[in-house]
């Protein structure tokens, strides 16, 4: 992807609203790439992403660039008008907080998250950094924590659009393609057709999978 090539967005146009008060910008510059590529290219590409108006940036401790993104967006913040409040960052925290038992094996079968799911809610507090939580889970799970107070986390699962609508929760979808998407508008047919397509697998797998 040549992000050179890309006219500029306008940021303050393309954002949607969390039910935090929050705002997220519509579409993210993804920052994984294979272990072959340099770290540094990482930093180069997020500074052209910036200069092409990209405000949402993601990344994963997973992905072992995040000290390279971050030179390079504090190097945007001092050369440039760009202020920290502009950048909506994400990121994937890794294993190093996930429970593990005695043998240093992660434990699935017996972790409520719903406390995991609380301790999160609170470290929003914590005005250096408000945490927007994102989860992969299946519709069954989201149910109890529904049940918790606070903010409601984003699912990726189709199934659950209709659900997440009616609890104000804000989908987030992922892909390399997502350049050139404000030009078309899809109709109610449109996605009757699409819906069809669907083989019932997951499409885009996880790294960790």
């Amino acid at each position: 992807m040549c992000l050179e090539e890309h006219q500029a967005m306008d940021p303050k146009c393309w954002c949607v609203e969390l039910n935090d008060g929050y705002f997220i910008p519509v579409l993210g510059f993804g920052t994984y790439a294979p272990e072959e590529v340099p770290k540094s290219k990482t930093g180069e590409n997020t500074k052209v992403a910036t200069n092409v108006d990209f405000h949402h940036v993601d990344s994963a401790h997973l992905y072992e660039n995040e000290e390279e993104i971050g030179k390079s967006l504090r190097k945007k913040m001092v050369d440039s008008t760009l202020k920290r409040e502009d950048i909506f960052y994400t990121t994937k925290p890794g294993e190093e907080l996930v429970a593990k038992d005695a043998s240093g094996e992660i434990i699935l079968d017996t972790v409520d998250f719903r406390n995991t799911w609380e301790f999160l809610k609170h470290s929003m507090s914590n005005e250096r950094a408000k945490l927007h939580q994102k989860l992969t889970i299946h519709f069954p799970h989201s149910q109890p924590l529904d049940k918790c107070k606070g903010g409601m986390s984003p699912f990726n699962q189709s199934k659950l659009l209709e659900f997440c609508k009616s609890k104000d929760i804000v989908v987030v979808a992922y892909d390399h393609e997502i350049l050139n998407v404000f030009d078309f508008e899809l109709t109610p047919k449109d996605m009757k057709v699409v819906d069809s397509l669907s083989r019932n697998f997951q499409y885009e797998k996880l790294l960790s999978q």
